[in-house]
């Protein structure tokens, strides 16, 4: 029988051996950043920026909000996560895009229009919209149709 851990509470220990560390994988240093509800509804990606830029993003009280009752708020998710999320079936959750292998189909994904760019400004931080997004993942590999 096992025990049931709390949320913050530390996994014991496995002996058995780690996976791979991915931290050094250029795509695990840049994500895409999409909106979800708490209804579990997302946007699909809106655009992409660093990870750390994503982490300081998303982190803002500004990035959330609440339409028509309905909590929301930006998250990301690394690109190497993304691309791998799914390999067994080819494809991701996120709507309107489809994997297959380095392959991106970023056609349906609503462009972001720049409503926060304010605040991705007063932040300092820098953000590759969809239409950038081709250009910026081919230096590593990764093909996108938009």
């Amino acid at each position: 029988m096992y025990e049931q851990l709390s949320f913050f509470d530390e996994s014991p220990q496995s002996q058995e051996p780690q996976e791979k560390n991915n931290s050094d994988e250029p795509l695990n240093k840049i994500a895409f950043l999409y909106t979800a509800t708490e209804c579990g509804n997302n946007s699909g990606i809106r655009f992409m920026m660093s990870l750390e830029d994503a982490q300081i993003f998303c982190s803002s009280p500004k990035s959330r909000g609440v339409l028509h009752g309905t909590h929301w708020a930006f998250f990301f998710t690394s690109v190497y996560n993304f691309l791998h999320a799914h390999d067994d079936y080819g494809e991701t959750a996120h709507a309107n895009a489809r994997v297959r292998n380095n392959y991106i189909n970023l056609k349906g994904c609503v462009e972001d229009k720049g409503t926060y760019d304010w605040l991705i400004d007063e932040l300092k931080l820098k953000k590759f919209n969809i239409s950038a997004i081709p250009k910026e993942l081919a230096k590593y590999g990764v093909e996108c149709l938009v």
